[in-house]
């Protein structure tokens, strides 16, 4: 939902975050998104690499990406390779790849977080598996195992997929919609061919040599809410329980291992956020037993004021509220990550002024699931 990738993961020496093991509380993967590591200089990616490791964080969600434009990836594999090599694993965000002579859409000047977006319905899977094949056998030839392998970023609204008109009509799409609405069944168009993009990044992990057992999660789904006008929005989104009803009608369940949500409901009173996790966020997630779990690979409280004014008890207790709604989904085993957002952005940053926030240490600390 929030553009760009910067940080993740610094930390405050003298606290044993207990950021992220494969299995801390109840299996859960507790960890931060670091933003755009990629445009950062070589030692600026080696100085957020130290302050991750001193903050004992595990895991971290970073693109796979090249600084602005272009096909240079090597910063980026770089910076998941030394990650890798200081003991952070990687939840790899995976970015689609667009048939030949696709357009993007352009961004629009007085939308913010309408960026230039390509229509979703352009991706091509020929085409993903020539630029990602050999990015992949990189990073495996490093030796390094990945926390998991995910495709994509909130494909379920029109700041990230073009397959929706700017400027929308502020409507979020339901199932029903997808049969008759011309916006929405062409948005589907895009949901299928994320779909044969998926089926070769799993053909792929599945003949890997070392990722063999990674997870694969489906795109991190922003959560506008339930279905209906939004009165004052200039953008149209389909709700996560009607995206993933859609990918799981098509076969979604045989390429994935979890599916990817966000969640940012800092604006609600308690009773709201309870109720929008579990009729939104949450509503299609489920116990291994019973489906697919999810993995919250975006969720995230503003700070007070930028920089290191502002007061940050209020967002602690907020967070500690919000881990505490988190709880039940973790234990039902419906849920399976958590990775906040973000490591230093400037207004969910958890690493502010040369040290872990209190409400990051909040963030980062597993036990609170328990």
């Amino acid at each position: 939902m929030i553009s760009p990738v910067l940080r993740w993961l610094f930390g405050c020496f003298t606290f044993a975050l207990g950021a992220i093991s494969p299995a801390p509380s109840h299996g859960v993967v507790v960890g931060v998104n670091v933003v755009n590591p990629q445009r950062l200089s070589q030692a600026d990616r080696a100085a957020v690499i130290e302050q991750l490791q001193m903050a004992e964080v595990n895991v971290i969600r970073v693109p796979l990406a090249p600084p602005w434009s272009g096909a240079d990836y090597r910063p980026a594999i770089d910076f998941v390779r030394s990650a890798y090599q200081r003991g952070i694993k990687t939840d790899l965000i995976i970015s689609l790849q667009y048939r030949e002579g696709a357009r993007r859409r352009p961004a629009v000047r007085d939308l913010p977080n309408m960026w230039s977006s390509y229509l979703l319905s352009d991706a091509d899977a020929a085409q993903f598996r020539a630029i990602f094949e050999p990015l992949f056998n990189e990073l495996e030839g490093g030796g390094i195992t990945l926390a998991a392998l995910e495709l994509g970023n909130e494909i379920n609204w029109a700041g990230f997929n073009g397959d929706f008109l700017i400027p929308g009509e502020g409507r979020v799409f339901g199932r029903e919609e997808f049969d008759h609405d011309p916006e929405a069944r062409q948005v589907t168009e895009g949901f299928g061919a994320y779909l044969r993009t998926l089926s070769v990044l799993k053909d792929l992990r599945d003949h890997s040599r070392l990722n063999r057992e990674t997870p694969i999660l489906s795109a991190g789904l922003a959560d506008p809410g339930s279905a209906g006008p939004r009165p004052g929005v200039k953008s149209d989104a389909v709700t996560i329980t009607a995206t993933l009803r859609y990918l799981r009608e098509n076969g979604v369940d045989a390429l994935v291992n979890a599916y990817g949500v966000h969640t940012y409901p800092w604006a609600k009173a308690a009773a709201a956020r309870r109720n929008q996790l579990a009729e939104d966020t949450f509503a299609e997630c489920r116990s291994p037993a019973h489906g697919k779990p999810c993995w919250l690979t975006e969720w995230g409280l503003p700070a007070d004021g930028p920089g290191c004014r502002g007061n940050d008890a209020p967002r602690t207790a907020l967070m500690q509220d919000m881990l505490i709604d988190f709880r039940p989904f973790v234990r039902e085993g419906r849920l399976n990550g958590l990775l906040y957002y973000a490591w230093a952005d400037d207004k969910y940053g958890i690493y502010r002024c040369g040290a872990v926030t209190a409400s990051g240490r909040v963030a980062l600390n597993p036990k609170i699931l328990e």
